[in-house]
Order: structure tokens, then C-alpha cells, then sequence
């Protein structure tokens, strides 16, 4: 999730806005890889933490704007309004 991406949609419509943050797990799986990651991230663990703090919702409530965003496997989007 872009947070300009989230920005243009929202500028661009009078309609409400949902947008989803992929889940660490998520992130993690599709992009973490042994050969290419392993010297700055020993471990897909490793790789999870820092995503793990920056989705976190509070985190994400503050750099996108009141509402909280939500992952898509907590079944919920969240209203991206507040980017206007």
C-alpha cells in the first residue's frame, strides 16, 4: 500500500475510499528469499519484526490519517476518507 496511491484514489472521487494493508506474514513470504536476503534479514522472522511495527495500526493511523487501516485477513477494510 502506497500512501500516495491512497491519496490520488481519495482526491479523485466523492465516493468512500477502502483500502487494505497486506499482513507481515504476507510481505514476508513474497518477499523475503534466502539467497538474497539472508546477509540483512538471517531469517524470515527477522524480516517480519520492522514489517510488523510500521502496519501495526496505530502506526499506520498516524502516517494515513484517523481511520485505521486494516489487513486483509482480519476480513475489513478501513475507510481511507480521512486522506482527504
Amino acid at each position: 500500500m502506497r500512501v500516495d496511491d491512497a491519496r490520488l484514489l481519495v482526491a479523485n472521487t466523492d465516493r468512500v475510499t477502502k483500502f487494505a494493508l497486506p499482513s507481515p506474514f504476507l510481505i514476508a513470504i513474497r518477499k523475503w528469499h534466502e539467497d538474497y536476503s539472508k546477509d540483512a534479514y538471517p531469517t524470515r522472522e527477522h524480516f517480519m519484526e520492522p514489517l510488523a511495527e510500521r502496519l501495526h495500526p496505530t502506526v499506520a493511523k498516524r502516517r494515513l490519517g484517523e481511520d485505521l487501516p486494516r489487513r486483509p485477513d482480519d476480513s475489513d477494510v478501513a475507510d481511507a476518507g480521512s486522506l482527504r
